[in-house]
This record gives C-alpha cells, sequence and structure tokens, in this order.
C-alpha cells in the first residue's frame, strides 16, 4: 500500500465471488477511517504494489466517493491459433462479463480460467469457468466410458458428458468431443442440472483464433484403438448373448462390456470420425512425464 498527499491510501485486494483468485487483483483507495472505498482499475490481473504516481496529487485526485472505474481492461493475450494441433476451444477474451483471467498452453492441451469479473456490481458476472483442452490421444481406451454413459447430451452436433455431483475428489463437470479435441468445463452456468449444465457455455465455444459462428462444432473423432475394441466386443457379445460371458472372452468387466455395447449403439447412430493415435497413448513433443492422460481418464470413467 501506498499514501497520497491527501492521505488516502491505495492498496491491492480481491473482492467479491472471486476473491480467492489471484489472477483477479484489482487496485483500490480508502480513506484511513475506512470511508470512501473506490476501485481504480477494472480487468488488470496481478495489480500488485500500487504506488501513487503523483505524490502531489495533481493526476490522482479522486472523482469521487465509490466511483467506478473506466471499463473492464483485458490485459491478457488470447492463446496463439497455432499453439495446440487438436483444435483448441474457448469462450473469447471475456464471457458473461468474465475476462479471461488465465492461460497455459503446451502442444497437445491448454487450461483457460474465465476468472476476472469486468461488471459492477459482480452480481452481473456468471460464475467462474475453467476449460481444459487435451487431444484424445491421451485418453484413448475410454471412448466407451463416454459415449456408453447414459449421462451423454447432445448439443451443437457433438455429445457432452455431465458429471452432475461432485466425487471425492472432483467437482461436477462437463467433457465434450469436438474433433479430436476432448474439452472439460468446470464450474459455469446451471451445475447440477442435466439440461442446462454449461449449455451457455457450449453455446459459444469457438476454435481459438476463428470468429464466431453458432454453428455445429466439428464432429468427433475417436481413436481406431477404441473402434476396434468396441467392435471385437460387439461380435463377441452378438454371438453369446452375455454380458458375463463376453466379460470372460475378452478378458475384462462387465461394465466394460456394456459400455462398449452402448458405445456400439452410438458409433452407429452418430457421424463420427477416426484418428490413429501413437502407440504411446498420447501425441506430446515435449520431455518429461505427462500425467494428464491419467487424470481424465478417471474422470471420463466416472471414478473420482
Amino acid at each position: 500500500p501506498d499514501w497520497s498527499g491527501d492521505g488516502r491510501i491505495v492498496f491491492q485486494a480481491t473482492r467479491g465471488k472471486f476473491r480467492d483468485i489471484g489472477e483477479t487483483t484489482e487496485i483500490w483507495s480508502v480513506r484511513p477511517t475506512g470511508r470512501c472505498l473506490t476501485r481504480l482499475t477494472n480487468g488488470s490481473p496481478a495489480s500488485l504494489d500500487p504506488v501513487w504516481s503523483d505524490p502531489e496529487g495533481a493526476a490522482t485526485a479522486p472523482v469521487g466517493c465509490g466511483a467506478k472505474p473506466p471499463g473492464p481492461y483485458r490485459e491478457l493475450q488470447p492463446l496463439p491459433a497455432t499453439i495446440s494441433n487438436v483444435g483448441d476451444l474457448w469462450l473469447g477474451a471475456n464471457f458473461r462479463n468474465l475476462m479471461l483471467s488465465y492461460t497455459e498452453s503446451e502442444p497437445q492441451n491448454s487450461s483457460l480460467i474465465y476468472g476476472d469479473c469486468g461488471a459492477i456490481p459482480e452480481t452481473k458476472c456468471g460464475r467462474m469457468l475453467i476449460i481444459y483442452n487435451t487431444d484424445v490421444c491421451q485418453s484413448r481406451g475410454y471412448a466407451a466410458a463416454f459415449f456408453g454413459s447414459g449421462a451423454v447430451r447432445r448439443q451443437r452436433g457433438i455429445p457432452l458428458f455431465l458429471s452432475l455431483k461432485p466425487g471425492r475428489e472432483t467437482p461436477p463437470f462437463t467433457v465434450g468431443l469436438s474433433g479430436r479435441n476432448l474439452f472439460f468445463m468446470i464450474g459455469g452456468s446451471g451445475v447440477g442440472d442435466h439440461s442446462r449444465q454449461n449449455r451457455k457455455e457450449v453455446d459459444a465455444l469457438r476454435p481459438v483464433g476463428a470468429s464466431f459462428t453458432g454453428l455445429d462444432l466439428p464432429a468427433p473423432r475417436i481413436p481406431t484403438g477404441d473402434i476396434r475394441a468396441m467392435k471385437k466386443v460387439k461380435r463377441v457379445y452378438d454371438r453369446t448373448g452375455s454380458v458375463a460371458r463376453t466379460a470372460e472372452i475378452v478378458g475384462r468387466g462387465e461394465y466394460f462390456v456394456r459400455s462398449n455395447i452402448r458405445f456400439a449403439r452410438s458409433f452407429k447412430a452418430g457421424d463420427y470420425g477416426r484418428v490413429n493415435c501413437p502407440r504411446s497413448g498420447g501425441t506430446r513433443t515435449d520431455a518429461g512425464n505427462d500425467s494428464s492422460g491419467s487424470s481424465l481418464r478417471h474422470l471420463l470413467a466416472g471414478r473420482p
């Protein structure tokens, strides 16, 4: 904090519904008595350690107690369109008065947080939202758990898997597959309601670097290994007519068999493409361990 010539204090703080998100720090001023609390910035992530630039007060005179700051200032740049080859999706620089407050990109995945409210009062902002994009090849082997789930809702031409209740370690989330991009949404609108959860967010999705059109998103592409496994289960089940016997023959559990039977019905009825995944199970080019595939598989399998 810092003192102005007329005795006001300028300081940094996160307030309101997103007070725990460091990227939403704003600059405020207040009198020593606690009166005249005034927000000076709007949408400048990590506004830390403010000082008065003009001790004489000529350029820092208050415009009035509680005056609203200027319109939202978007300090973060959007993700580069070429950072990933899996067709990352986002909601633009702001969505429902929420500004993009954090981005992280790697060759095969990206994270975006919409957590900075650009409206005053903050009640005009939606709920904070996290979007995680990843290559479907990093979660290959779980297409049956995705397409065979009874919690699937179709929207904008793609299937969405909805986890409506929190698990032991996971909050409610929405998973979608568009092209070879598997995306996760945590937070946002309508959480817990099958027809409303993240409906507004999915309606606003667009590929990074592309203009919003509102048209259907690219059709899902499924790993060929998952398709082969599904067809094998379907052949054995058609021959035996028994889930238990099929599980015994293919050497997997009955949950796996039932999921693949439902997956076969969805695959037959849908317009899905295919993708040949590397034998390693992922397509990352950077060195080191990749833990994202494991965590995503747990989510897809419905196992917190």
